[in-house]
C-alpha cells in the first residue's frame, strides 16, 4: 500500500486548490447568475479557472474574447459586457478627455456635434479628429486677419509673397 500514500495526497492537494478556486469563483457564479448567464459558470470557473476579479479587471476586448471562448451567444454576450464591462462613470466622455487635455469646453462640444463622435464610446482616431478640430477652430479664432488663409496652414509659416502687380 506504499504508492498510494503520495498519490492520495497530491489528489488532497489538487482538490484543495480546486475548492479555493471554486470559492474565489461563487462570485462568479453568483454574478453570471443575476445576468442568466448560470449556465456558463461551471465553464468559467473550473474549465477556464476564473474568478469574479478577474473578469472585473478585463477591458471590454478581453471580456468579449472570454464570451467567445465560452461560445455565449450575442445576446448573452451582450449581458456579459453590460454587466462586467467598465462602468460608464468611470469611463470619461470625449468632452471631458479633451477639456483635460487643457481645450475649452465649448469647443469640446462643438468638435463632438459637429464630427458627430459618440460621448462615451469614442475611438483612438475620433478623439485625434476631435482634437484636429480644436486646433483648426483655435488657428481661426487665433488669427482673424488671415480668415482667408488656409486653415492648416501652420502658424510659423512665412507670409504668403505680394500678390503679382
Amino acid at each position: 500500500s506504499g504508492p498510494i500514500g503520495p498519490a492520495s495526497s497530491q489528489t488532497g492537494r489538487q482538490q484543495g486548490v480546486l475548492s479555493q478556486m471554486d470559492a474565489g469563483g461563487d462570485g462568479l457564479r453568483d454574478a453570471l447568475g443575476e445576468i442568466n448567464l448560470g449556465a456558463y459558470a461551471d465553464l468559467l470557473v473550473v474549465e477556464f479557472g476564473y474568478i469574479l476579479d478577474d473578469i472585473k479587471d478585463m477591458d471590454a476586448e478581453e471580456l468579449k474574447a472570454v464570451a467567445a471562448d465560452a461560445k455565449m451567444r450575442r445576446g448573452e454576450e451582450l449581458r456579459f459586457l453590460k454587466r462586467f464591462g467598465q462602468p460608464q462613470a468611470k469611463k470619461e466622455s470625449i468632452v471631458v478627455r479633451l477639456v483635460n487635455a487643457g481645450y475649452s469646453r465649448q469647443l469640446a462640444c462643438r468638435a463632438m456635434v459637429d464630427l458627430k463622435i459618440p460621448p462615451i464610446e469614442f475611438t483612438p482616431e475620433q478623439e485625434s479628429q476631435a482634437v484636429l478640430f480644436i486646433e483648426q477652430a483655435l488657428g481661426e479664432q487665433a488669427s482673424p486677419t488671415s480668415s482667408t488663409a488656409p486653415v492648416m496652414q501652420p502658424a510659423a509659416a512665412e507670409p504668403p509673397p505680394p500678390p503679382p502687380p
